[in-house]
């Protein structure tokens, strides 16, 4: 077993501070909860693409797209805009990004795994290093 800690996630400092200032639009413009990374890139170095998630609360999802059923205009209206947000992420950053918008509810039944939030705001520091100000002669800091 490894004595360093399992990092937040496995990808570069740059595609990762430049995923965390463009998310900043989507969350914005969208009336989110909250955009997160999720998948594989949270578990291991050799991910195959970027799993970007987008929540919404229940009423604002179902506002956005009434009906939301598989094969409605709104189903098209939904694969459209995760198409055209997915190209902007991936345009932004140089990563193969995967991206949906999901609603609230289905997205706590259905999908239990790891969320890592990003945002605008949080793409100051890089998770997968310490800043200065947290080190001490080599060591790690724990408040």
């Amino acid at each position: 077993m490894s004595d360093h800690p399992k990092k937040p996630h496995y990808l570069p400092a740059q595609p990762y501070l430049a995923l965390n200032r463009a998310v900043g639009i989507v969350d914005r413009e969208l009336d989110t909860l909250g955009t997160f990374l999720v998948g594989s890139v949270l578990e291991r170095p050799d991910f195959r693409d970027v799993d970007v998630r987008t929540i919404m609360a229940d009423e604002v999802y179902d506002r956005l797209f009434p009906g939301g059923e598989s094969g409605t205009d709104s189903d098209a209206f939904w694969s459209l805009l995760c198409t055209a947000i997915g190209g902007y992420l991936s345009q932004a950053t140089g990563l193969p990004i995967d991206f949906q918008i999901q609603r609230m509810t289905e997205a706590n039944l259905l999908h239990r795994g790891l969320r890592n939030a990003i945002s605008s705001a949080g793409g100051r520091y890089y998770p997968g290093e310490l800043p200065s100000f947290a080190r001490a002669r080599g060591k790690a800091v724990v408040p």
